[in-house]
């Protein structure tokens, strides 16, 4: 729920030029273009907050070389026994 990388597949690492050992703990942030994290933050929050469940929307992300590759992600939040934010699974298209 802090927004960092806890698993990753191998085409994802490909992607971003990286290895998982390299993008395992960082966040979010680190990995998308500047100008997506400000509307990437906000879907995020209204959906621990509740409002919605998951979301898509097109981002960049942010290689290793400095680069970006455009890609569409699908976010969807799973709650504990008690209903709180538990985790999220982000999928990259």
């Amino acid at each position: 729920m802090a927004g960092q990388v806890t698993r990753i597949n191998p085409r994802f690492c490909e992607i971003l030029g990286g290895t998982p050992a390299h993008l395992i703990g960082r966040s979010f942030v680190e990995v998308t273009h500047p100008d997506a994290v400000a509307p990437n933050r906000a879907w995020f929050l209204q959906m621990t907050y509740g409002e919605i469940d998951r979301y898509r929307l097109r981002k960049r992300f942010r290689c290793r070389s400095d680069a970006y590759a455009g890609a569409n992600l699908a976010v969807a939040l799973k709650r504990d026994a008690a209903g709180k934010p538990n985790y999220v699974i982000a999928m990259v298209e």
